[in-house]
């Protein structure tokens, strides 16, 4: 009987070289050393698409964070530009007020993707493993289990 795939989420992963993304690249080794199939979603971090890093045939996508996200109605879209366009004036403090109590959480710096396209990327996993310490990812996570 085969082993269950996994899909790690979390906020950093290699090429990043910092604790919060060897933890859970040292995870997914493990995983896919005991023989499981393991899957990653990321964010994608400044320089990570130009980098190239041995990753051991772990499959990895990365998403895009974004203050305006594909899932936000009109009016949330057009609160969350206009709460980004104006975060240094006068004008910041209103709509910061406005914006959390409207829009999603962590509405500043979500990822932008959606549940089908990662399913479609990488394929159904039998388990979740969310490894953050934010909710943006831990959404993400949850949406996939």
């Amino acid at each position: 009987m085969p082993l269950p795939s996994v899909l790690i989420v979390c906020s950093h992963f290699p090429p990043l070289n910092r604790t919060g993304g060897r933890r859970p690249y040292y995870l997914a080794l493990a995983l896919q050393n005991a023989g499981h199939r393991v899957s990653v979603l990321t964010s994608t971090g400044e320089g990570d698409a130009d980098r190239q890093v041995d990753l051991q045939g772990i499959r990895v996508m990365r998403c895009p964070l974004t203050h305006v996200q594909r899932d936000m109605n009109g009016w949330q879209r057009l609160l969350a530009k206009a709460h980004h366009q104006y975060r240094h004036t006068f004008l910041h403090g209103p709509l910061r007020v406005l914006a959390d109590t409207l829009l999603p959480e962590e509405h500043a710096a979500r990822w932008d993707v959606l549940p089908e396209e990662v399913t479609d990327r990488l394929g159904m996993s039998d388990v979740v493993l969310a490894t953050v310490p934010g909710w943006g990812p831990a959404r993400a996570a949850y949406q996939l289990a």
